[in-house]
């Protein structure tokens, strides 16, 4: 099978009481399998990659698959500053949410790269915050992602002092961290 394939869907959907099921080829009804269906799509798509590791379901919800990876070559899995895990995260998500014909967010990690980098996030923050107390002057942060952003945004909106604000477009927002 295909990358290509992996977009097919061979089992046709119902919608019953807003709660999505599936019939097989022969009319048998499945419960949404959401998690299972993540998981081994993107074991799929490791293995098309030419990684061969495992995935595992770390959490769900309606609508929500959390996935953890485990293995070898978790760095090019992972990429430059996240930038690969990022991009099967959209991948998947994608094709999950066109499967089901409903909207999926998947979150996906590997080596625990989310908590590392939620800790450096928080760090260059606070550090923002200090010197902008310190100095009086606006700091202006590197590009992020949107989940980058949102850590910044949190870790210091207990701040008395200081405040944040995000700017830029698409791929090239920023957030400025300044005085209340």
């Amino acid at each position: 099978m295909g990358l290509f394939d992996l977009f097919k869907s061979t089992e046709e959907k119902i919608k019953q009481d807003d709660v999505l099921v599936e019939e097989d080829s022969v009319g048998n009804t499945i419960e949404d399998d959401l998690p299972e269906a993540a998981k081994d799509q993107l074991t799929e798509i490791l293995d098309l990659m030419g990684f061969f590791n495992v995935v595992k379901v770390t959490k769900h919800d309606p609508g929500f698959v959390s996935l953890e990876v485990k293995g070898d070559d978790l760095g090019r899995i992972i990429g430059k500053e996240g930038n690969t895990l990022y991009a099967l995260q959209l991948i998947l998500k994608n094709m999950l949410s066109r499967k089901y014909k409903r909207p999926v967010n998947v979150q996906i990690d590997a080596n625990n790269y989310r908590d590392k980098r939620s800790a450096t996030i928080r760090n260059i923050a606070l550090e923002a915050a200090e010197k902008v107390i310190k100095d009086g002057e606006e700091v202006v942060l590197q590009v992020m992602n949107a989940w980058e952003r949102r850590v910044v945004h949190t870790t210091l909106m207990e701040q008395e002092k200081v405040k944040t604000e995000s700017i830029g477009r698409d791929s090239e927002r920023k957030v400025i961290v300044s005085l209340k």
